[in-house]
């Protein structure tokens, strides 16, 4: 008996190091139809936020319930937002318009295969505010998550700015207004190697990496039972909250950040997915593509990264597009920097023949022969 609890234990921990899905079981753009790719910038070197140190969920036992100390209440302001484009004018065509595969921008927020619309995983804005210890997250969505959906919200956060998500936060669409932990997952990246080798860029089929490989944080175990928390938005059952203690993520004071839906691949272990999926497997909602319907990667949206706490004036990888400098009229007038013209003094000359016997010429202002 003792033997074979031994042996269940040690296959647990087995199961863990190996990695667990990120849930059991499987201003914006104009329309395009190509995203264009971008250009690689330098990223300049930034002070390393000091994180404490991380364990893996620890094994519990599920007949000892989570005994919680402190949950979130209200965000006292929202600091910051991303918006992001809506399909839902071509979900009766089946196709999406903003979808950049190799840029790790995803709108498919449809079936596979059927194309079928999911509005409850179409986000257009995700908002990001505080509130004492906490983080807020809101997910706006174009429709209300039905009872009993799979589909996990979350926030990606890259504290170092490099383009790799070091931290990935989220629920289970929650059943209700008030605050739960339950379906409530923490994820960290141990070794920064989500993305690959050029983050956000497919390197498809790129293996050797582990990605996130430390759940720290599931269904209310962990270190800290109260780490994360998710409901529906009081205001709207077309929001999500999610919200997280500042400390898990070092309480860093600035950060870049994306929104996700997925009800798919749900596979924190497989981020970036456009590393683990070629486009051939995902399939794309692009109805002109050779790749069309959607296949391996499917009903998932995610947002273009944004920044927190300060104003970006860098191309980080997966960032929004820039705003275009407002042009300032200046104070004074230019100098004027063409040539100089002399001044001419105005005139007028006599008649080539002359005036003739008995008059004589009147210059300017006049110019005529008086007589005399």
């Amino acid at each position: 008996m003792k033997k074979n609890f031994f042996l269940m234990i040690i296959s647990m921990i087995f199961i863990l190091a190996c990695g667990l899905p990120m849930m059991g079981g499987a201003t914006p753009p104009p329309p395009m139809e190509e995203v264009q790719p971008i250009s690689p910038i330098q990223i300049e070197e930034l002070p390393t936020t000091a994180i404490s140190e991380i364990d893996p969920v620890p094994i519990e036992s599920t007949e000892n319930p989570v005994q919680h100390i402190a949950q979130p209440g209200e965000p006292n302001r929202i600091r910051t937002w991303v918006t992001d484009r809506s399909s839902a004018q071509y979900a009766s065509e089946h196709r999406s318009v903003a979808d950049g595969f190799d840029l790790n921008i995803f709108e498919r927020p449809f079936t596979a295969g059927e194309m079928q619309y999911q509005p409850y995983l179409d986000l257009t804005k995700v908002e990001v505010g505080e509130g004492g210890e906490w983080i807020y997250v809101v997910f706006h969505l174009e429709g209300n998550p039905p009872a009993g959906v799979e589909a996990f919200y979350a926030i990606e956060i890259d504290t170092d700015r490099d383009g790799r998500g070091d931290w990935l936060i989220g629920a289970m669409a929650p059943p209700s207004t008030t605050w739960t932990t339950d379906g409530v997952k923490v994820w960290h990246d141990s070794n920064n190697d989500v993305g690959g080798t050029m983050p956000m860029l497919s390197e498809a089929p790129l293996a050797g990496i582990n990605r996130y490989d430390e759940l720290i944080f599931d269904n209310g175990h962990g270190n800290d039972p109260d780490t994360a928390w998710g409901r529906i938005d009081p205001a709207s059952t077309q929001r999500i909250q999610v919200a997280f203690k500042h400390s898990v993520i070092g309480s860093a004071d600035t950060f870049l950040f994306g929104g996700w839906s997925d009800e798919g691949v749900k596979e924190a272990g497989w981020f970036d997915y456009n590393d683990h999926f070629t486009l051939a497997e995902a399939g794309s909602p692009l109805i002109n593509s050779n790749d069309y319907p959607l296949a391996a990667l499917f009903s998932v949206d995610n947002t273009c990264r944004w920044s927190y706490g300060f104003e970006p004036t860098t191309a980080y990888p997966g960032l929004c597009p820039l705003p275009e400098p407002t042009a300032i009229p200046p104070t004074s007038p230019p100098p004027d920097e063409s040539p100089a013209i002399p001044e001419i003094s105005p005139s007028c000359d006599p008649p080539p023949q002359g005036c003739g016997e008995n008059s004589s010429w009147v210059g300017y202002p006049d110019c005529y022969c008086a007589p005399y």
